[in-house]
């Protein structure tokens, strides 16, 4: 069973997440403050975190980077009331597998916990670990970097058309993903501000298309 770890100040939001996750049928643990978000990390092995950007008692930034010096296979989807795109690259950086702003939809957390469990499994197949490049692997890890991937394989494109064809809402999170695949030299800007793949994005591509179809 999926072990899933809800760390947040706020009771409600801990209980409610909570309730979805488990009809879910996944096994659910929460946390309203450090020590005993850290006290479950101790005692338990997560596959995955829900964390909270602001608490009072831990930055969620400072709690991602303990999460991930437990155990960097645990994926870590940060939300948070203050979406900018300052704080979906520095969650990104410090390994975030996704960001959602609140108020956030039953059906958006619901969604985001099943692509990042589907790329869970999509790392560890042994076509993945044959991928010797980590950056390659780090942009292939997400579904949505690979629609940004696959989308620019067709020419150059403005943030605002790449979030219109990867059917996003989300403008910092869409910047997210963006400079995921900047910082790995996958895609680059040009001075007309339009993205495109570098030779590296287009040999993650490349990459991509025969793992899935082999998958």
């Amino acid at each position: 069973m999926v072990n899933i770890l809800i760390v947040d100040d706020d009771p409600r939001i801990c209980r409610n997440l909570s309730e979805i996750l488990i009809d879910e049928g996944y096994s659910v643990e929460t946390a309203t403050s450090r020590e005993v978000a850290l006290k479950l990390l101790k005692n338990k092995r997560f596959d995955m975190a829900i964390v909270d950007l602001i608490m009072p008692d831990m930055n969620g930034m400072e709690l991602l980077y303990e999460l991930r010096k437990s155990d960097p296979n645990t994926q870590v989807i940060m939300i948070t009331a203050f979406g900018t795109i300052e704080n979906a690259v520095a969650a990104m950086k410090m390994g975030a597998a996704d960001y959602i702003t609140k108020p956030f939809k039953t059906n958006e957390i619901q969604t985001a916990v099943k692509r990042t469990l589907e790329e869970i499994k999509f790392n560890i197949t042994d076509i993945a670990k044959s991928v010797e490049s980590e950056k390659l692997l780090s942009a292939l890890n997400s579904s949505i970097r690979r629609g940004i991937l696959l989308y620019l394989s067709k020419g150059k494109f403005t943030l605002s058309e790449i979030l219109r064809a990867v059917e996003m809402d989300d403008l910092s999170k869409l910047s997210f993903h963006i400079q995921k695949l900047k910082s790995c030299e996958l895609v680059e800007q040009d001075e007309s501000k339009k993205y495109f793949l570098t030779g590296g994005g287009k040999k993650a591509l490349n990459i991509l298309l025969q793992m899935e179809s082999q998958l």
